[in-house]
């Protein structure tokens, strides 16, 4: 179609976008993700300082169950590990054969 004044009557062709979509994750269903969307950042960092607050007060009274434990005597005796730690490969570039730059 090599004809004169086709270029101009021609307009160019609208791409369209596509449409953001949410979906719900593994932990969460899409209500609560949109739930805490909705939520303002006070409210997040509040009930974030409460958890933290109150896992800072079970550490401490187990730290002081523990210290109290120790001072009477009564040590729990540590059984055998369930597992054997397995080292991981971390060799630098030395252990390595063949040319390295």
């Amino acid at each position: 179609m090599h004809k004169k004044g086709l270029a101009e009557t021609t307009s160019k062709k609208r791409s369209r976008r596509a449409g953001k979509v949410q979906r719900a994750v593994v932990g969460a269903s899409l209500d609560d993700i949109r739930k805490k969307a909705a939520q303002k950042s006070e409210i997040r960092t509040a009930q974030r300082e409460a958890a933290l607050k109150e896992l800072k007060e079970r550490k401490a009274k187990a730290s002081a169950a523990g210290a109290k434990g120790k001072a009477t005597g009564k040590s729990k005796v540590k059984s055998a590990q369930p597992y054997q730690k397995v080292p991981k490969h971390m060799g630098g570039k030395g252990k390595r054969g063949g040319s390295q730059r």
